[in-house]
């Protein structure tokens, strides 16, 4: 049997190294390979979503081929795929069958081992719901698997927080967490290390605000944990929250929270963001009170020498 032969047409070349074929020879990865054409093609730039339309693959598997691609030396760092940043206009995710999701646990290893990793954090086997919504925060949201890791984690800490301790995060509570890191651009663990540190300090405040307002005792209800929250994101400190509280109960008798945010927000609109501030930037003249109650203003006390000739006079009007 005589074996053919082929030759590519002629066309445009697109250039790759000795060194870069023996790589993607010797891994003989063939998605990783297809992925690296495709980079070359491109001039080293390219979007996850661009990628996975162009090359018929899933955005998880892009991910994954680039990562390939970085071990074997072939991609740096700052050739990364480019995160899609698109608006999300609501919190649902596409729907998966079973078929895609056994299919994504079979060939992706990646995938597989996330699945590993996350059932070891939350204690327990996965079942088909949540698996489905993992593999939506890994696929449509486009997470990588540290930063899903880093989500887990944070998760875990923050329902703890709300719900007590001893309690797991419900994979639907981590799907809220994860649409709301993908909307604020927490898609790199770098980002996510950062949002940490941050969540951190802003639980340090909302602790002190509620030892200000006396609520160290029980859980906040949803409305609550929103006031608090918005006075963290104004940057009022813990005084001003005091401050605000006493003159809260001074005019209501209770801790009327709309009342207690209409100071705040007024102080915010203001520039005034600690008790300081707040003293300072907010008094009035007593005066300027007085007129606006209607309350006549304070005669000036006459001094010593007028009063000796207010008194000569009347001696004199006496006297004749």
């Amino acid at each position: 049997m005589t074996e053919s032969t082929f030759e590519l047409p002629d066309q445009s070349p697109v250039t790759m190294t000795g060194f870069a074929a023996a790589r993607l020879i010797e891994a003989a990865d063939g998605e990783a390979a297809l992925l690296y054409i495709y980079i070359l093609k491109n001039r080293g730039e390219f979007r996850l979503s661009e990628a996975s339309k162009a090359l018929r693959m899933t955005q998880a598997r892009v991910s994954a081929a680039a990562s390939a691609l970085a071990a074997m030396g072939l991609l740096s760092q700052r050739d990364a795929p480019i995160p899609e940043r698109r608006t999300l206009t609501t919190d649902e995710m596409p729907q998966y069958d079973a078929q895609d999701i056994r299919a994504a646990a079979g060939q992706d290893g990646i995938f597989s081992s996330l699945v590993g990793e996350v059932q070891r954090s939350l204690g327990h086997l996965l079942s088909s719901a949540e698996l489905t919504k993992l593999f939506g925060i890994y696929d449509y949201l486009g997470l990588p698997p540290e930063v899903i890791l880093t989500l887990i984690s944070y998760c875990t800490v923050e329902y703890r927080r709300r719900y007590g301790e001893g309690r797991t995060p419900t994979m639907r509570f981590i799907e809220s967490c994860a649409f709301r890191w993908e909307r604020e651009g927490v898609v790199t663990l770098e980002a996510a290390e950062a949002y940490l540190r941050r969540s951190g300090e802003r639980h340090e405040k909302l602790s002190a605000f509620r030892r200000e307002l006396g609520l160290h005792e029980r859980q906040l209800t949803r409305s609550e944990r929103e006031y608090l929250e918005k006075w963290s994101d104004m940057g009022h400190s813990a005084d001003a929250v005091a401050l605000a509280y006493d003159r809260t109960v001074s005019q209501t008798g209770r801790l009327a929270w709309k009342y207690m945010d209409t100071i705040l927000s007024a102080w915010h609109e203001k520039g005034l963001h600690t008790a300081e501030e707040a003293e300072k930037g907010d008094a009035r003249p007593a005066g300027a009170r007085r007129r606006e109650t209607g309350a006549p203003a304070a005669r000036l006390k006459p001094d010593a020498s007028e009063l000796a000739r207010v008194k000569r006079a009347l001696e004199e009007i006496k006297n004749g």
